[in-house]
């Protein structure tokens, strides 16, 4: 995760909810991704 994104999202989740989330499902995704990439299982 990168600090300025992540506290971006953190700050903007004060008006909307769904934004801190949504950045933490998609580096969610992305680490899954990288853990398929190094496994070679894609």
């Amino acid at each position: 995760m990168f600090k300025h994104e992540y506290i971006q999202a953190l700050e903007q989740s004060h008006e909307r909810s769904q934004v801190f989330t949504g950045y933490i499902a998609e580096q969610v995704l992305q680490a899954q991704g990288e853990y398929i990439r190094l496994l070679r299982l894609a």
